[in-house]
C-alpha cells in the first residue's frame, strides 16, 4: 500500500492521531506527517510546513522513496507545453500581420493531433512557432 494511502487511512481510523503542534518546534501550527523512511508507513513524524522543508534541505529524501507510486508528471509537462505552445502562438499571430490568430491556431492544433497520432515515437509536442506556408 501506499505510505501516504496508508497514512491516511490510519488517521481516519483513529490509528494514527494528528497532533496540533509540531514534534520539532512546537508550534501550534498546520502539521504534515513525515516519513523518514517508506518502508514504515506508520512510522511518522508531524511536522509544521517550515520544519518540514528545513528537514528535507538538510537530509534530503526519506528512504525507500522507490516504494511509493510514480508521480503523474506527463499530464502536468503536457498541460504546462500545451499553455506555453498556446501563448507563443497568440504572440506569434500578434507579430504576424500576414497570418490571423484562427489560422495561427489551426497550425497549432495540427501539429498537436499530428505529435498525438505518433507520441511513442516523438519524446517532446511540437514546439510552435514554425512558419508554415
Amino acid at each position: 500500500m501506499n505510505p501516504h494511502a496508508a497514512v491516511q487511512t490510519a488517521m481516519r481510523t483513529g490509528r494514527l492521531v494528528r497532533p496540533a503542534a509540531c514534534e520539532t518546534c512546537g508550534k501550534e501550527k498546520k502539521v504534515v506527517a513525515h516519513h523518514d523512511d517508506y518502508a514504515y508507513p506508520l512510522e511518522v513524524r508531524f511536522l509544521c510546513l517550515p520544519c518540514h522543508r528545513q528537514h528535507h534541505l538538510q537530509h534530503g529524501e526519506a528512504r525507500n522513496r522507490h516504494l511509493l507510486p510514480p508521480r503523474d508528471t506527463d499530464k502536468v509537462n503536457t498541460y504546462v507545453h500545451i499553455r506555453k505552445s498556446l501563448s507563443r502562438a497568440l504572440r506569434q499571430a500578434a507579430e504576424d500581420e500576414n497570418r490571423s490568430l484562427g489560422a495561427q491556431l489551426e497550425v497549432v492544433i495540427e501539429d498537436w493531433l499530428d505529435w498525438r497520432e505518433d507520441k511513442p515515437a516523438r519524446r517532446r509536442p511540437p514546439a510552435v512557432g514554425r512558419v508554415s506556408p
